[in-house]
């Protein structure tokens, strides 16, 4: 398994994840719904600071942001979206993989072709 993990630049603290799983997945879709409805403000921070604080911890919340009363709701939503960002990183990085695979064999391609074509006028000249 993927070992998970972000560093919060506020501190350089480094926060590791739990392991990625359907539930978490599913706790993580449904905040991101949640932020896309009409809700008000505050619910949608609310509800990221709920996910926070039962997938991290109170302890890691509250130290790192203090009640959610106080707390800074940018700071809230940076964590989050780090988080996320964490758990799609195998994906991600494997999706540039193959766009550099792909990029790199049409650059070879094109490469290929202007040499070719190089080589076809260099033999007009001679003739």
């Amino acid at each position: 398994m993927t070992n998970y993990s972000i560093t919060w630049e506020a501190t350089g603290e480094t926060i590791h994840l739990p392991d990625y799983t359907v539930d978490i997945a599913e706790k993580i879709e449904s905040v991101m719904l949640y932020a896309d409805t009409k809700a008000r403000f505050r619910d949608k921070i609310k509800k990221m600071y709920d996910f926070l604080d039962k997938l991290l911890g109170k302890e890691v919340v509250v130290g790192q942001f203090g009640k959610f009363e106080n707390c800074d709701p940018n700071d809230i939503n940076l964590l989050f979206l780090k988080i996320t960002d964490a758990y799609n990183r195998p994906v991600s990085d494997y999706n540039e993989d193959k766009i550099v695979e792909k990029l790199d064999k049409t650059q070879i391609d094109k490469l290929s072709k202007i040499v070719d074509s190089a080589d076809k006028i260099k033999n007009l000249d001679k003739k």
